[in-house]
């Protein structure tokens, strides 16, 4: 039997991070679940979350459920035909000719068997789905806009591919695609993926490759810096290793207030590119000052550039 690929992704806004692992657990527990009382079982299932996200991976799934074989037993043979006629209409057949006469041991009766083929995987996960997401169990939920669904935080887009090929089920106002985006403001646009494979890829590629020129300007610092201002000018490296960890940890405070800023800026130009270009003249100043030291310089000065 051809095996395939489930690849599941809700794309929202900021998932709390005390309830992130959680409602991966749940998503993969009761996706699952409802797979295998589907007669959909499969390889292996992997979950994963990012504050923005819950993505579920399912590998080794049939095309197609198994054939159901179902009997019914009805009225014992001779019976009245309005007995008769009930059986037949319950089981779904039109004459007595579809049905098996057997003998119990108690009697004769009439047994109707029922071959029901297979659904189509992709048909049934249409289904399966939105089942299984309306019972997420969030400890908190809410509503938003005019939209009736309920969930952690706004829901803003699904992934849903089987096999490489998208299963555009319904849950609350939102149709499953085939496209996401990466990191909010390093890569907001979004982009197709194929299969599970691709998508982690993509993804790694939207929240990281955006950075990487970032990081890169900031190398030198962290490598030339300590030698110049220990070794050349003195300071020692035990101080200038001292000063560039407070320098650090006043990052941590100053950055989620200068975003804070930024959100409640909202201009012609947007909210961060005005804060951005006005940044580059005083990034600049302070790379000069800080590679072009005087003979003479103190603590003070390096942490305060």
């Amino acid at each position: 039997m051809m095996l395939g690929e489930l690849l599941l992704e809700l794309h929202s806004e900021e998932i709390p991070a005390r309830m992130q692992q959680r409602a991966a657990e749940d998503l993969q527990r009761l996706v699952t679940e409802s797979l295998k009382k589907a007669g959909l079982n499969f390889d292996k299932s992997e979950a994963y979350v990012t504050p923005r996200r819950l993505a579920l991976v399912v590998r080794g799934l049939p095309r197609v459920q198994e054939a159901v074989r179902e009997e019914k037993k009805g009225p014992r043979v001779g019976s009245p035909d309005a007995a008769i006629q009930g059986f037949l209409r319950g089981a779904g057949l039109s004459s007595l000719d579809q049905c098996e006469k057997r003998d119990t041991g108690k009697g004769e009766f009439w047994f109707a068997v029922v071959e029901k083929p297979g659904e189509a995987t992709k048909d049934a996960l249409r289904r399966l789905l939105p089942e299984a997401l309306a019972l997420l169990p969030w400890p908190k939920s809410m509503r938003w806009a005019d939209h009736p669904l309920r969930w952690v935080r706004p829901l803003h887009s699904m992934i849903c591919l089987f096999e490489g090929e998208t299963v555009p089920f319904v849950f609350g106002h939102l149709t499953a695609g085939d496209s996401t985006c990466g990191h909010r403001f390093q890569a907001p646009a979004r982009f197709a993926v194929r299969d599970a494979n691709d998508y982690l890829r993509r993804l790694r590629a939207a929240y990281a490759a955006p950075a990487l020129p970032g990081a890169m300007l900031l190398l030198p610092l962290y490598v030339h810096l300590p030698v110049l201002y220990a070794d050349t000018l003195g300071l020692g490296l035990s101080l200038v290793g001292t000063l560039l960890l407070v320098a650090r940890l006043w990052d941590v405070v100053t950055d989620p207030l200068v975003g804070l800023l930024c959100d409640r800026s909202l201009g012609r130009f947007g909210r961060r590119k005005p804060w951005i270009v006005a940044g580059v003249p005083l990034a600049m100043l302070g790379a000069a000052f800080l590679f072009m030291p005087g003979e003479r310089v103190s603590a003070a000065y390096l942490l305060g550039w």
